[in-house]
């Protein structure tokens, strides 16, 4: 919530700056405060899915350990947020399960988005 509220605050801050540039200038200075409203929210948007996929990421490489070991990684992390977050992640992919000598590996979320579009596509 934290990156949320302080990519609004820089947006807010650049549209004040623009309102001014605009007075002060007049319609000559609307094109520059545009294209600098255009880049802060192009960097947020590009930042917000770049987050997205390095979770995805650590998601399908911590699907590659055990169950005691994917505790132990995730117990190793520092951030509280971050933390709450890949186990949320986590528990959406659904882990292995074992009846005896049967083990039931779930097909991955990300695989599963893949494999959807894939399909729908082709």
């Amino acid at each position: 919530m934290d990156e949320v509220r302080s990519f609004l605050v820089s947006l807010g801050l650049v549209s004040l700056a623009a309102i001014a540039l605009h007075r002060a200038v007049g319609p000559a200075a609307d094109p520059f405060a545009g294209l600098a409203v255009f880049v802060i929210v192009r960097l947020g948007w590009q930042a917000y899915h770049k987050r997205k996929a390095d979770i995805r990421r650590a998601i399908v490489k911590l699907r590659a350990y055990e169950a005691a070991d994917r505790q132990r990684i995730l117990e190793a992390v520092e951030s509280e947020d971050l933390r709450q977050r890949l186990r949320s992640e986590l528990d959406r992919e659904g882990s292995e399960t074992r009846d005896g000598l049967t083990e039931v590996f779930p097909f991955p979320a990300a695989f599963r988005r893949r494999a959807t579009r894939r399909y729908w596509r082709d």
